[in-house]
């Protein structure tokens, strides 16, 4: 019997449609809005509808968008080629130093483009529109009006390297609509990225394929188009990605099928097994971060993996309030990156002592205080719902309250401290 005969014969039970729920959530969320439709009159199926409804990211949150496919697919069309367009900029006007303005521009190719597409997409007052307008439009002047060469200012390194992170929250608030106020929409918008990131790679992978056989094609009828291809098209297509990836990961997030899930089951148990591995052979083979500044950098990049990870892991956990192995898994992988975030703090601080204050020890200094803030409420939150103390909803509110802090981590580094230091 398929999920939707079994739905349908238990309309009078609803236990049943629970245990059924906890089995397959996403299936059982595919296949009810036919049984629904077919059944409009239910009581049952018009709570379960109220609560899947609640559940999903994206148009049942925020209301209806005004945009239908097609005209979501040219709008993608259109983000993607003026995206392409800024990206060539040094290439259509010839005075564009093209060491200046790839390091500055990097983030603003592909992030303000997805601002866009949800803006557009979701019911947004005009008053959100034109903060976000302002305050990307702000960024892109800041940095660039800041002509200083790379090589002599720390300091304008550090705001190019953290620039990109917040647009990437300038992203989130549009993506949430008029609730971005709300906790719901940011953990939306994790897991919106999981699904991102992931067709992102697909993407990429197909263009790859479709790339060598463009150029295998017209070399065997005698055409070298390698320069003018990955001059123009690759291009394109390299920033079209993210937006095509975004228009997929947003149709499989609204119908209740993700591939999200089923890779953090898969990389999660991968990446703690690496992590501990790595942290008994690096104590065997005695490399120190705190006096390896190489290796304190590999280090930090390293736990900033780990978090992304957990978060990852966490905010694709099932909704049901049974302990799965996943919780463990996770909750190992937290204790481990506390682990790596110490050894870290010991070693930035120990730097602090020795050599002094400077733009970059502040400013991983700040970063890994938060991360280890981070990872102590999620430890904390975590640990209680292990021993039935708390939901896990606990777990999921201190994620997505603490993600505001390293927004004002991201202002602080890229707008205060070129000045604080003297940009430096």
């Amino acid at each position: 019997m398929s999920i939707k005969q079994t739905i349908e014969s238990n309309l009078e039970d609803p236990e049943a449609l629970e245990k059924l729920y906890r089995q397959s959530p996403e299936h059982f969320t595919r296949e009810f809005d036919a049984v629904f439709h077919a059944n409009p009159s239910s009581t049952v199926l018009e709570v379960w509808q109220a609560r899947l409804q609640f559940d999903k990211p994206m148009r049942q949150r925020q209301g209806t968008s005004f945009l239908h496919r097609p005209s979501e697919i040219m709008l993608i069309i259109l983000l993607a080629l003026v995206s392409g367009t800024l990206a060539k900029l040094p290439h259509f006007f010839g005075g564009i130093d093209e060491e200046m303005f790839y390091p500055r521009n990097l983030g603003f190719f592909v992030l303000p483009a997805l601002a866009c597409y949800f803006m557009f997409k979701n019911t947004v007052e005009r008053s959100t529109v034109i903060g976000l307008s302002l305050a990307i439009g702000g960024a892109a002047l800041f940095i660039n009006a800041m002509q200083i060469d790379l090589d002599q200012s720390d300091t304008m390194v550090l705001a190019c390297i953290h620039l990109p992170f917040f647009l990437w929250t300038l992203v989130g608030i549009a993506f949430a609509g008029n609730n971005y106020r709300a906790l719901a929409p940011r953990m939306d918008y994790l897991k919106f990225n999981g699904e991102m990131v992931i067709y992102t790679v697909l993407t990429l992978i197909g263009g790859g394929i479709l790339t060598g056989i463009t150029l295998g094609l017209f070399n065997v009828i005698g055409l070298r188009i390698e320069d003018w291809y990955f001059k123009n098209v690759v291009v394109y297509g390299a920033v079209a990605a993210p937006l095509v990836a975004t228009y997929v990961a947003i149709q499989r997030l609204e119908s209740g099928q993700r591939l999200a899930p089923t890779f953090a089951k898969i990389f999660s148990p991968l990446v703690l097994i690496t992590l501990t591995i790595f942290l008994i052979a690096n104590g065997i083979q005695g490399k120190s971060p705190f006096t390896d500044r190489d290796f304190l950098i590999v280090f930090n990049a390293m736990l900033m993996g780990v978090l992304a990870i957990t978060v990852f892991t966490i905010s694709e956990r099932p909704t049901s309030e049974t302990r799965i192995v996943s919780d463990y898994i996770a909750i190992a992988l937290v204790v481990v990156a506390l682990v790596v975030d110490m050894i870290a703090l010991s070693a930035i601080v120990f730097r602090l002592a020795s050599y002094g204050l400077t733009p970059n020890r502040l400013a991983v200094l700040g970063a890994n205080l938060l991360v280890f803030g981070n990872l102590a409420g999620i430890l904390y939150y975590y640990a209680g719902f292990l021993r039935g103390k708390m939901d896990m909803q606990v777990v999921e509110n201190w994620i997505t309250r603490y993600l505001p802090l390293y927004a004002v981590w991201t202002i602080f580094i890229v707008f205060v401290m070129p000045f604080l230091f003297g940009l430096a």
